[in-house]
């Protein structure tokens, strides 16, 4: 009976990570852009937790999650599409890294808090442009390819806030 139950949670393991894997596979650009944001907030959130447990393995390895995404999303910056609005999210992007590497190198949760506030307030105004861009908001234009990885190209957007 035993053997029966660890091999549910196997398969129901499994199947989680499946479908997690097809869901990235099948977002749209601006779906996957609001996953990076979710994954790096909820890394900074875990080594929030990690500093303040004093759990030093994990505050690294989240912090290094959370600057893997956030340099991913600099790199990613479309400069020909809206070079003044990449200008100032790359400046952003930037000072992020940099309160990542002192958060981590002084083993201190404020700056991670600095840039978990940044992150969220991107977020939502990414989240904002997707539901425009899938036919459930105005006609407010938004640029895409603006903040590392566009919504999807069925309207042209300008990212304002």
């Amino acid at each position: 009976m035993r053997l029966n139950r660890e091999k549910a949670k196997t398969m129901q393991r499994k199947a989680v990570a499946q479908y997690k894997k097809s869901s990235v596979s099948t977002a749209s650009r601006g779906r996957t852009l609001l996953m990076l944001y979710d994954g790096c907030i909820r890394f900074l959130e875990q080594a929030i937790t990690a500093i303040e447990s004093g759990d030093v393995a994990t505050r690294g390895n989240r912090i290094n999650r959370a600057h893997a995404i956030i340099s991913e999303l600099k790199c990613t910056l479309n400069h020909d599409v809206a070079p003044e609005l990449c200008d100032n999210l790359e400046a952003l992007y930037a000072f992020m890294l940099d309160q990542l590497t002192t958060a981590n190198c002084n083993n201190d949760a404020d700056p991670l808090d600095v840039v978990v506030e940044l992150m969220e307030g991107l977020r939502e105004s990414w989240r904002q442009a997707v539901a425009q861009t899938e036919g459930i908001g105005t006609k407010k234009k938004v640029a895409p390819a603006a903040a590392g990885g566009a919504p999807p190209k069925r309207k042209n957007l300008v990212l304002t806030g």
